[in-house]
């Protein structure tokens, strides 16, 4: 007789996202405990840069809002945003902005090759960094209740870092050190 084996199964894409949301998660725990953002991801054993990741985020917010989460999308090979800037008010956005910058998010990303120096919002430009940090608040709350939230806050980066000094320009400050 001869044995069988089943056929190698490609990984389910939703587990492609299950892992997404798990790094988001992770990320926002690790920035409220560090204050600081990891320089790389690794997901399903794959290690991807900030600038990856922060597409990464972004594409799972569009997902699912659109309710494509069991499509994994290409992940472009991107520059990091060579002057990261921050001009944001604190504050929240609310889930249609939420979604309307992450779609942005995306296609800059798509067209430029690079991830964006910061998002241009409502409430002013979100730094870069906590631009990611933002995605993964949002990701951990689907995580938590099965939908994105209503609002969202954001912050200075440098506030979020403990960095941030009253009356003192962060602009441009190299936060990756």
């Amino acid at each position: 007789t001869q044995d069988t084996t089943a056929p190698t199964e490609p990984e389910p894409e939703d587990d492609w996202f299950t892992a997404v949301v798990a790094a988001a998660v992770e990320t926002e725990a690790y920035v409220l405990k560090n204050k600081d953002m990891p320089t790389s991801f690794t997901i399903l054993g794959q290690t991807y840069t900030r600038a990856q990741f922060f597409y990464i985020t972004s594409s799972a917010v569009v997902a699912i809002n659109e309710g494509t989460t069991a499509v994994k999308p290409e992940i472009p090979t991107l520059n990091e945003p060579q002057n990261p800037q921050e001009t944001v008010s604190p504050g929240s956005v609310e889930l249609t902005e939420i979604i309307d910058l992450a779609e942005r998010a995306v296609k800059f990303c798509v067209n430029n090759g690079q991830a964006p120096n910061y998002m241009n919002s409502s409430l002013g430009g979100i730094h870069y960094l906590e631009s990611i940090y933002f995605y993964c608040k949002n990701l951990q709350f689907y995580s938590e209740n099965g939908r994105l939230p209503n609002t969202c806050g954001v912050s200075l980066w440098s506030i979020t870092t403990g960095t941030y000094v009253e009356g003192k320009a962060t602009f441009g400050y190299d936060y990756s050190a």
